[in-house]
């Protein structure tokens, strides 16, 4: 009789959350095993279609839906954009190589800016960092009170 319910308790725990656990779709199911999040392969299937952008590490394609941002650009006219500014840098004008150029908005996404290549310069790390949300008029301000000197 003691051995029944032990039995039940060690089969029936989880180490993540206890034998109950909460589906994506709002369903509760039991598991033994960790690392199950769904109920069903159906629910399993469906979380992934919708949200692909997210499973596939997109979190670009995740801010572009939710602050509804227009306009997009290809990795050809990226690099295209590089070589016709001789891999330098927009701000301060120090000559990267093509795995270091960052893009940078003109006019930040945040601030209502779009991903069209018009609006995006190439940017040595340090003045991208430095740039963040700012416009570019605002940077340029920025940047005569505090020059920047590269290593």
């Amino acid at each position: 009789m003691d051995r029944l319910p032990q039995e039940i308790t060690r089969f029936s725990t989880n180490r993540v959350s206890g034998p109950n656990k909460l589906c994506q779709c709002g369903k509760v199911f039991i598991s033994t095993r960790a690392f199950v999040k769904w109920c069903s392969n159906d629910c399993r299937k469906r979380f992934y279609q919708d949200h692909r952008a997210v499973v596939k590490g997109s979190w670009s394609a995740v801010r572009k839906a939710k602050n509804r941002t227009f306009g997009s650009h290809t990795r050809w006219q990226w690099i295209s954009k590089l070589k016709a500014m001789n891999f330098a840098c927009y701000w301060c004008g120090v000559i990267m190589k093509r795995h270091e150029a960052t893009k940078e908005h003109l006019t930040p996404i945040s601030r209502g800016g779009t991903d069209d290549i018009e609006n995006i310069v190439p940017s040595c790390w340090p003045c991208n960092r430095q740039k963040n949300v700012k416009t570019a008029t605002e940077f340029r301000g920025y940047k005569k009170r505090f020059p920047q000197k590269h290593s």
